[in-house]
């Protein structure tokens, strides 16, 4: 009827003040938290974060940038907050990887035995597996690695006097995708350094051409009379595509993330810049118990056991 009713005391048939005399239908319980029915592993911040995303409510976990936990969180508002709400697209982004990699294979490579062989060796490696599997952020950085490297060799693989402004569509596409990688996690930052170093290689190579045909003259001549502009417009659309477009796509990825506290601010989003570097600069791992130098990696001498 809307009344409220006081508890005066809690207590079973023989007068014992316990708690177990509120909760009804005990042998529903599902017993000790697991995979099935919990968060695992970093879940316990990652979804948790997708939870808070979706309620406005204030963000606990604040050490990564905040899309792929918007991405856990769009999963959570599909399936509820539930093992596979908060896992769903990460699995999918993990399913989507294959392909990605047969696509960059078949760039680097160009034979689709070699593309299929790289697309198969993913598919079938554990960590992949696993850590797609689980409601982490590193599935859709490494995704997002996968696509934006892709189109770069795309790039370099294209001629700019015989393709011209064509050459424009693999470099933006590489940008909005380092872009979207950089909102996920860092390690996509870091990994555009390796974009760079290929970028410029490029720029080599174009001039190298462009040489070329100058000393060819004749027709050779005619095809590099706009290489100057040519260039222009590729520097400038770079600055749009891997500069402006990705900080973009980076700062307002935190609109929802800052919600809770008032509105997106360039102070707020700055000082958390501070925080997550002087956060993982600061952590030295010492007391952790899967803690394995750099250089064990390679042959998993300490594999984490999840």
């Amino acid at each position: 009827t809307g009344e409220v009713i006081p508890v005066t005391l809690v207590s079973d048939s023989e007068g014992n003040e316990t708690a177990a005399a509120l909760i009804d239908e005990q042998d529903a319980l599902e017993g000790e938290p697991g995979w099935f029915n919990s968060t695992y592993f970093d879940e316990i911040y990652h979804a948790r974060t997708g939870y808070e995303l979706a309620h406005g409510l204030s963000i606990y976990e604040w050490t990564h940038p905040p899309l792929g936990k918007i991405f856990i969180m769009l999963g959570i508002k599909l399936f509820g907050m539930t093992p596979f709400g908060w896992r769903f697209f990460g699995a999918l982004t993990g399913v989507l990887m294959i392909p990605a990699m047969y696509a960059l294979a078949l760039i680097v490579l160009r034979r689709p035995r070699g593309a299929f062989l790289a697309a198969f060796v993913m598919a079938f490696d554990m960590m992949h597996l696993t850590q797609t599997r689980i409601a982490t952020i590193d599935s859709y950085a490494v995704f997002f690695i996968i696509l934006m490297f892709a189109f770069m060799f795309r790039y370099l693989q294209m001629n700019l006097l015989r393709d011209r402004y064509k050459t424009l569509v693999p470099l933006s596409l590489c940008g909005l995708f380092m872009g979207v990688g950089w909102a996920c996690k860092w390690i996509c930052l870091y990994s555009s350094v390796g974009l760079a170093v290929l970028f410029f290689y490029s720029f080599f190579r174009h001039i190298r051409q462009w040489r070329w045909c100058v000393r060819q003259g004749g027709r050779a001549a005619e095809e590099a009379r706009d290489f100057w502009k040519l260039m222009g417009v590729t520097i400038a659309v770079c600055f749009a595509v891997f500069i402006f477009i990705p900080f973009a796509i980076y700062y307002f990825s935190y609109i929802p993330h800052f919600r809770w506290e008032g509105g997106l601010t360039w102070q707020r989003f700055w000082q958390t810049q501070i925080n997550i570097f002087n956060y993982h600069s600061g952590l030295s791992g010492d007391d952790h118990s899967f803690k394995s130098p750099w250089y064990e990696w390679l042959l998993m001498l300490k594999p984490m056991y999840y």
